[in-house]
């Protein structure tokens, strides 16, 4: 079976990356990635979608 692995990383403060979140995903499809921006805006990282939004164009 495939899979994908979605990462998200951020940069904090200091300059050094920091991971945000990852995902285990069938595919790495809009709707995966769609679907793993909503878990990240449930647990208060809502940034990330609007950014992701708007470099999509949405």
């Amino acid at each position: 079976m495939k899979t994908a692995v979605l990462l998200t990383t951020g940069v904090n403060a200091e300059g050094y990356r920091e991971l945000l979140g990852t995902h285990v995903a069938t595919s790495e499809s809009v709707a995966s990635w769609t679907g793993f921006f909503r878990d990240l805006e449930a647990v208060t990282v809502s940034f990330v979608w609007r950014l992701f939004r708007n470099f999509i164009g949405g």
